[in-house]
């Protein structure tokens, strides 16, 4: 709930049921998974979050460095 209410992001994921919660037992650790039309989106609606202004949590930071790589990755396979 803390980082639905903290993160625009998330919060937009969560709204739009694209947002998926999985908890590693083995690693305690919680994942968040969403797919990369809602995220894409949600870079769109939220370019301060992914842009070189104040600090970027590391949520942000990982989404970022994914959308990036599946850029990379579309481009050059057409």
């Amino acid at each position: 709930m803390l980082l639905v209410k903290e993160s625009p992001l998330i919060n937009y994921l969560k709204k739009n049921r694209a947002l998926k919660w999985v908890y590693r037992k083995n690693k305690n650790v919680l994942d968040c998974y969403a797919n990369e039309k809602h995220l894409m989106i949600g870079k769109i609606k939220y370019p301060e979050m992914f842009g070189l202004k104040g600090k970027m949590g590391f949520m942000e930071l990982y989404i970022s460095h994914i959308l990036e790589r599946q850029i990379n990755i579309a481009r050059g396979s057409t």
